[in-house]
């Protein structure tokens, strides 16, 4: 194992963020992460993997087959993370549910009156 590896897998930190270029291990380190969380009776629901992309999402799953990892630990991408999170706001009545626009054309209305109110404001 690298310096860099065990420094993350022996990190007291709740929360962890590897970042570096492709092919250097993050999804197996960050499976290891989670194995080891496992390992500790951590429950699976308590553990989140958070990937940027379909592929990459889909690839970490792949990888925590496997290594064993309960297929109950949930893993997706940041962006259906939020939309989740914010799903569970507007179910519970925290927030107003956001207008979802599926066209351009609906959106240009909106995006000309913003830049309309940057252009006075400034």
């Amino acid at each position: 194992m690298t310096p860099e590896l065990l420094a993350i897998l022996r990190s007291p930190a709740e929360v962890l963020m590897i970042e570096a270029v492709a092919g250097s291990g993050k999804t197996t380190t960050l499976a290891l992460v989670i194995q080891d969380a496992c390992r500790r009776k951590q429950p699976p629901k308590s553990i989140r993997g958070l990937c940027f992309s379909d592929g990459a999402t889909k690839r970490f799953i792949q990888k925590n087959v496997e290594e064993g990892i309960p297929s109950s630990v949930p893993i997706s991408t940041v962006e259906t993370f939020a939309k989740n999170c914010l799903g569970r706001l507007v179910h519970f009545g925290y927030l107003d549910a956001p207008e979802i626009y599926s066209t351009d054309d609906e959106v240009r209305p909106h995006l000309i009156a913003a830049t309309r109110a940057v252009w006075k404001k400034y």
